[in-house]
């Protein structure tokens, strides 16, 4: 059953997150991304300033307390 019908079947109520169970940084994700699609790799330039203005971390704990079970429950292994 999907995280969606899981909420809907147990009346859950308010916000929950449908996010990886493992943070990623955005950098690591991509390099996933073009790996996978044997797409060139992307050049980071670490003298480049960030144009994030914050870092959040959301988590799938509050699900995951409330009884569900992800089938994928990260992206892909990680060392």
């Amino acid at each position: 059953m999907g995280a969606i019908d899981f909420g809907v079947q147990h009346r859950l109520q308010g916000l929950y997150n449908l996010v990886d169970s493992q943070p990623m940084a955005i950098k690591d994700l991509l390099d996933w991304v073009c790996d996978r699609h044997q797409l060139s790799p992307i050049h980071w330039d670490p003298s480049l300033p960030s144009s994030k203005s914050y870092n959040a971390k959301v988590s799938n704990q509050k699900l995951r307390d409330a009884g569900y079970r992800f089938q994928h429950p990260a992206i892909f292994e990680r060392p």
